[in-house]
């Protein structure tokens, strides 16, 4: 799977990176893009860091880490909300804040792919890039 995370993140030149998480929001697999962190988030990656682990974990992946829970339990909350309602599958969304761009996408159960991306010029180009993983992502995780 880092494999795949990787790969999908080397063809988005302006990618802050992806996360791969599982229902609770937590980290399955990491993958740091080139593109730059929006401006206090590694400040407050460093908040949610213990001391201990200060020299050991990158601030940057733990800010990936942190940022990809949220939009996950929203795609989860809009799921349990249209299937409440009986209308079809959500499979994801994006959000456009002033530094990036988020998209999220759920891959199979409990299993959800999440993307930061810097300019939102290329946010089309993101998305099919995504679609393309899918696949192979979903093929490792059944």
């Amino acid at each position: 799977m880092n494999e795949l995370l990787d790969a999908l993140i080397a063809q988005l030149p302006d990618a802050i990176g992806g996360v791969l998480c599982d229902g609770d929001g937590e980290a399955i697999a990491t993958a740091r893009g080139k593109g730059a962190l929006p401006p206090g988030g590694e400040e407050e990656a460093r908040r949610h860091l213990p001391r201990a682990m200060a020299s050991t974990v990158s601030v940057d992946v733990l800010a990936l880490r942190l940022a990809a829970a949220e939009p996950v339990a929203a795609l989860r909350a809009l799921e349990i909300s249209a299937k409440a309602r009986g209308a079809g599958a959500v499979g994801g969304y994006e959000v456009r804040h002033p530094e990036m761009h988020v998209l999220v996408s759920a891959l199979v159960d409990d299993v959800y792919l999440v993307l930061f991306v810097r300019h939102t010029a290329r946010v089309a180009y993101a998305r099919a890039c995504l679609d393309r993983a899918k696949s192979p992502l979903i093929a490792l995780l059944q």
